[in-house]
């Protein structure tokens, strides 16, 4: 009797154990292939009024994302003022987020400026849209904002 109760057990615990290893390989796998989000992208940024902002803005953009191969974590891309077309070079990196989310952030530089962003994107009918903010300095003037996307 406490034979078979000990080789039930094991078969049990070798049997959860498989569960548990298939389950946590689908979501590891499904980590990997969860964050391609390159594609193109239309938006909108919003300044915020402050001290250091003194002619908050709010413009259209388009931001094409490149992606490593396999979907790779390094993101790079253009980010391109709709109202006169000026196009930005930026360089990043995303990351699995929570649920069918995706957390990406990156920067440009250009002479005597330097913009920051971050935020979310998530998958939804198969395409991605999201929204973060940023922050960008030129000069002595430090725009903070906010920004929505999508694909």
């Amino acid at each position: 009797m406490k034979r078979s109760v000990l080789l039930m057990g094991w078969i049990i615990f070798l049997a959860l154990t498989f569960i548990a290893v298939t389950i946590l390989s689908e979501q590891a796998f499904a980590q990997n292939i969860k964050c391609c989000i390159a594609g193109k992208y239309k938006g909108v940024h919003k300044d915020i009024a402050s001290k250091t902002c003194p002619k908050p803005e709010t413009a259209d953009f388009i931001m094409e994302i490149a992606q490593d191969q396999k979907c790779g974590s390094t993101i790079k891309g253009t980010v391109t003022d709709v109202r006169d077309g000026s196009v930005n070079s930026f360089v990043g990196t995303v990351v699995p987020g929570k649920g069918e989310c995706c957390n990406i952030q990156g920067s440009w530089k250009k002479p005597d400026e330097v913009t920051t962003f971050k935020g979310t994107l998530c998958k939804k009918d198969k395409m991605w849209s999201g929204k973060g903010t940023y922050t960008n300095k030129r000069g002595t003037t430090v725009c903070n904002g906010t920004w929505e996307m999508s694909q």
